[in-house]
């Protein structure tokens, strides 16, 4: 049955599960487009709003609910940045048809399909759960949580811990992107929709570890934006009080970067990482975000088989295809005009899926004191990478006539 409410963060669980379990999979924005299609009638007025940390509260509480279902057992992983239910999840769904919110809320404080979650939520994040004995707020060390763990186990423990740490770290002019950790992965990311195919990293290899961001786009735009980045390695050293690379990365990649001596996986430990990482992100975003802005990235045409709109996999494209058919609309004048803060979503979609003249347009419709100042801030710098964009996209196409 379909939830019919989400007055708390918790009722966002159950949503987002029913919604999965009818895309089976589908890339972050995808999902969170769909989700606000599908919901978007029910989402009270203050989940609209912005929350201390930068984020709409209502995307805040979908992610944040994927990862409860991911350590709960009920999601997964379908691919780098693709979320997808497990069999466990659709077990859960067709095995409790009446359940509600609160229902599955006990179910994943009871460890859900997976040995304990680990994860409790409060108020509008997820704190790792106090064991027997321990002070009020201390975190455990994953070391000495899973008796007998496998080392992945005790890794996915100590990157969740991160996670945890990072929600209330990232500093305000950086703290819209997504923090992104799947279980049996040896790294926690941090993507930007500024910076497709790009991210923040912290990476834990045997060997060593690492706090950097990490340029895996087309060859030539990443050594273009390397180049502009390598000269401010010895700025960031004296601000992050570690030495900074700059350096290709592979054939085609490239990366600016903090290599460390691996350390041992506790929750002081998680604590430090989360605060390193916090304050590489917000170093280096201003540089990072000129070098996006300069270098837009290249467009490559590719030609797609049509996915029927009626299969599993043509569900989501049937919902952004209705989402494009109302920007259009509106756009020729042919439907009333939305609110301000539904063409600044409309805007970030348009970046998403490259369309960057539409992007723009709607930009300039929107009015500034209408919505608050970062969600304003934000849709300007990415409306100006669509103007960009679509100006070189328009040279392109010139050329090739």
């Amino acid at each position: 049955m379909k939830p019919g409410r989400l007055n708390s963060a918790t009722d966002y669980h159950l949503a987002l599960l029913w919604l999965m379990d009818r895309l089976q999979s589908a890339r972050a924005s995808e999902a969170t487009a769909a989700f606000g299609e599908e919901f978007g009638a029910i989402i009270p007025a203050e989940h609209r709003e912005v929350n201390e940390s930068g984020r709409i509260k209502w995307e805040h509480y979908v992610a944040w609910s994927r990862l409860a279902l991911v350590r709960a057992g009920l999601m997964g992983s379908g691919g780098r940045g693709v979320w997808a239910i497990t069999p466990q999840g659709k077990a859960w769904l067709r095995e409790h048809p009446d359940a509600d919110a609160a229902d599955l809320a006990a179910f994943i404080r009871q460890g859900g399909a997976r040995v304990e979650s680990g994860f409790r939520w409060q108020g509008e994040h997820y704190t790792v759960t106090k064991q027997v004995g321990e002070a009020k707020g201390s975190i455990p060390a994953p070391v000495q949580r899973l008796k007998g763990a496998s080392r992945v186990e005790r890794r996915d423990e100590f990157l969740a811990q991160v996670a945890e740490h990072l929600s209330s770290s990232v500093p305000g002019q950086a703290n819209q992107g997504e923090t992104q950790f799947v279980p049996g992965r040896n790294c926690l990311q941090i993507a930007y929709a500024e910076f497709p195919r790009s991210h923040y990293e912290l990476r834990l290899t045997r060997g060593f570890d690492e706090v950097a961001f990490h340029l895996e786009g087309d060859r030539d735009d990443n050594l273009a934006r390397l180049a502009m980045l390598a000269p401010h390695q010895k700025e960031l050293a004296a601000v992050l009080g570690h030495s900074v690379v700059a350096e290709r990365w592979g054939q085609n990649w490239a990366r600016l970067a903090i290599d460390l001596p691996s350390a041992p996986w506790t929750g002081s430990q998680a604590q430090k990482y989360a605060t390193l990482l916090a304050r590489f992100v917000g170093a280096t975003y201003p540089f990072v975000e000129e070098a996006f802005v300069a270098v837009p990235g290249r467009q490559r045409s590719r030609t797609k088989k049509p996915v029927p709109t009626g299969s599993a996999e043509g569900r989501p494209h049937a919902i952004l295809d209705q989402q494009l058919a109302q920007i259009r609309t509106f756009l020729q004048g042919r439907s009333s005009r939305p609110s301000d803060e539904v063409l600044c979503d409309w805007v970030q979609f348009c970046y998403n899926f490259e369309l960057f003249n539409e992007g723009y347009e709607l930009f300039k419709l929107i009015v500034p004191s209408a919505v608050n100042d970062w969600l304003y801030g934000r849709t300007k710098k990415l409306a100006q990478v669509c103007r960009m964009r679509g100006m070189n996209r328009s040279m392109e196409n010139t050329e090739s006539t």
